[in-house]
């Protein structure tokens, strides 16, 4: 027999489910000290900063003093890519900071807008500031 039998009609389950997608935060402060010294590196070249972690998944920032094209630009370039292949892509928004002296962002780009991201291919600012604007804030 069917059912179960409660107050004379049939018993009726109920049941749910749900989905839970985890956001997951991270900073990390690459110091840049001896700009000076950098910033004729060159078109193009750039300086990875050490791995660090974001769930999981190491990451590195480039940093681009002379601009992230082969012709001169005028700008200072970030860039945000995974330090080794996991396997798989990974998605995420990212924002970066230019911090003052006492550790205020002073310079902002925030990506509100999720991208994939993998060792070959990173996202970023390559407008971040431009090159006379940051030398003059010294």
């Amino acid at each position: 027999m069917p059912g179960s039998v409660l107050g004379g009609g049939m018993a009726h389950s109920v049941s749910a489910s749900g989905i839970v997608v985890q956001v997951v935060k991270g900073s990390h402060v690459h110091k840049i000290d001896g700009y000076s010294r950098i910033k004729g590196l060159g078109n193009d070249r750039f300086i990875t900063s050490d791995p660090f972690d974001v769930d999981g998944h190491p990451r590195v920032i480039r940093y681009f003093p002379d601009g992230d094209c082969t012709k001169p630009s005028g700008w200072i370039g970030f860039f945000l890519y995974l330090s080794h292949n996991p396997g798989t892509d990974v998605e995420a928004t990212w924002e970066f900071s230019l911090l003052d002296r006492v550790g205020v962002p002073s310079y902002r780009s925030r990506h509100d807008t999720v991208r994939t991201f993998n060792q070959e291919d990173g996202w970023g600012c390559a407008k971040f500031i431009k090159r006379k604007t940051r030398e003059e804030s010294d």
